[in-house]
């Protein structure tokens, strides 16, 4: 079994180096798969170069550094995909994450008990440094969570693992429109659902996100909601019929905004958690319909933590 373990990464030399670090760990119950890892350089300059010099003869697999010049994150995915489709198996991680040593394991283990095309863990956050109480009482951070072996409708490539087999009847692979707006992951996976690719959560599988304190913030916190509107909102478009997927959008911010409205009055005069949360519902309704006129927030143009 030959697995691509992919790392797309821009400007994070520290996170970079935690990563692979972790990777060096892992441990397998049975033989151990042929394995490669493969980081993607996004910044032109190659600045990631000294970290993969530090770590090329240290991991016990082959590690391969690759420079993708076009600054985007989903040109850096597809550069993965270029390198890596002649394996069985591609899994994507983040530069600001690190997997415990049983990862790749359970995912592998469980790609082959479910049948599935996709598996997708857990993203666990890890503050830099101790987050205000209404961060934690909001649980803003928390990735959503399913029963182990559900099957779901999207993944992303923050914690994957999935056949090169869904490669072929996709064209292109991650849109490279969404350059530095995010979700090309999510507009990629769900057209594997679309397809009928069969996508499983593995709960056991977790990886851990370190969170600086640049997104420790009420006014991160309404952007990065807004972006996932936007997004949403393109996805939608670009996979239905223009006056369903406008009904939808329509019908989907009214009811975010007024589940905002009802939660951000209350907030004020009771937890500044619960105003938060509504001050996101109400930046994901914005997004959805500023979504429909095309605009969006690049997210990605600025890069949080080292």
């Amino acid at each position: 079994m030959k697995i691509a373990v992919c790392v797309p990464t821009y400007k994070r030399p520290r996170g970079l180096a935690k990563l692979l670090e972790a990777l060096g760990k892992m441990t397998f119950s049975g033989a151990d798969p042929k394995l490669r890892i493969i980081v993607v350089d996004n910044d032109p300059k190659g600045s990631a170069h000294a970290v993969f010099e530090n770590f090329k003869n240290k991991l016990g697999w082959p590690l391969e550094y690759h420079v993708e010049k076009r600054r985007g994150i989903p040109f850096a995915r597809n550069k993965c995909l270029e390198i890596g489709r002649d394996s069985d198996l591609i899994s994507f991680l983040d530069d600001d994450e690190q997997p415990p040593p049983h990862w790749l394991d359970t995912f592998t283990s469980a790609l082959k008990n479910h049948g599935a095309d996709v598996v997708t863990g857990p993203v666990v956050p890890r503050f830099v440094e101790r987050p205000p109480q209404w961060i934690e009482a909001g649980g803003f951070f928390d990735s959503q969570r399913h029963v182990d072996g559900a099957r779901l409708d999207v993944a992303f490539t923050n914690n994957v693992l999935f056949h090169t087999r869904i490669l072929e009847d996709l064209d292109p692979w991650f849109n490279e429109r969404m350059q530095l707006s995010g979700g090309s992951d999510s507009h990629f996976f769900r057209r594997v659902a679309s397809a009928g690719g069969k996508i499983v959560w593995v709960e056991n599988a977790e990886v851990y996100e370190d969170i600086p304190p640049s997104r420790v913030s009420v006014r991160w916190l309404m952007q990065r909601s807004y972006r996932v509107g936007s997004v949403m909102t393109f996805i939608r478009f670009d996979q239905k019929p223009f006056p369903i997927a406008t009904a939808i959008t329509f019908l989907a911010a009214a009811r975010s905004g007024l589940l905002g409205v009802g939660k951000v009055l209350p907030g004020i005069v009771s937890s500044k958690h619960i105003a938060v949360s509504g001050l996101r519902s109400l930046s994901y309704a914005a997004g959805l319909l500023t979504g429909i006129r095309g605009l969006h927030y690049d997210e990605y143009q600025k890069v949080h933590g080292s």
